[in-house]
């Protein structure tokens, strides 16, 4: 392991607002962990959150008041990223909802930065004319 400080990157974005190919471009690099290739649909860690807390459903997790355990977030995904890699990221949409816990839990582990994204609501794909 690096001497360097951990990072921990979160991309902030809508559902089919582009953030899985802004995730595949990040995963080319080669300090950058993502869950592409650890069976995260779409490389996003929501998944493993359910293993550690199954009340965690798709019913609640844009609830902002759902008292997510951010310790067991940690260790979800803390078991899957790649630990040679200096850059730790994540693309789970519910995290806009929830960015202030995600930094203030992540912080202490090392240094937190997100990626806020948004496509243009009317160049999306399921409004387009063909």
């Amino acid at each position: 392991m690096s001497t360097q400080t951990r990072k921990y990157l979160f991309v902030l974005c809508p559902p089919g607002h582009g953030s899985t190919i802004l995730l595949r471009l990040l995963s080319t690099s080669p300090n950058i962990s993502t869950f592409l290739l650890d069976g995260g649909w779409a490389g996003e860690g929501q998944k493993f959150i359910r293993e550690k807390d199954p009340n965690y459903t798709s019913e609640n997790r844009w609830d902002p008041t759902y008292p997510l355990d951010m310790k067991k977030v940690y260790e979800a995904w803390n078991d899957r990223w790649d630990e040679s890699k200096l850059i730790h990221c994540d693309k789970s949409p519910p995290t806009i909802c929830r960015s202030k816990m995600f930094e203030d839990h992540f912080q202490k582990y090392g240094e937190v930065y997100f990626i806020c994204m948004m496509r243009d609501p009317y160049m999306s794909p399921w409004t387009m004319p063909w």
